[in-house]
């Protein structure tokens, strides 16, 4: 799953989710939400240090890094999935949004 995400590929990406079921698309379309994050930078990594599942919950503990005007932005993430049928039905991801902000450009 995490292939489309790593080709900076919001398109792609968006085939993966559930769309009548899907949380988030209830409230905002999937590409507006993916896109600004991934779409401006010039290499995305998401590697999963951790993954286990459970009946269709999928938890990761994971490093999302953004390379953009030659830095890079690294967020520990924990995300829990619901995968029903290939597709992803609840995602929740969990940060410190702080991390984030401290390494945007001044």
């Amino acid at each position: 799953m995490h292939n489309n995400f790593t080709k900076s590929d919001a398109i792609a990406a968006k085939k993966l989710f559930n769309k009548d079921n899907l949380i988030l698309t209830q409230s905002e379309n999937v590409r507006e939400f993916l896109g600004p994050m991934i779409e401006n930078c010039s290499s995305v990594d998401w590697p999963v240090h951790r993954s286990s599942s459970s009946g269709n919950l999928v938890f990761n503990e994971r490093l999302d890094r953004f390379e953009m005007g030659g830095n890079w932005i690294e967020i520990p993430v924990c995300g829990v999935w619901e995968v029903i049928d290939e597709k992803i039905t609840l995602w929740r991801d969990y940060f410190d949004l702080a991390t984030y902000r401290d390494q945007l450009p001044k």
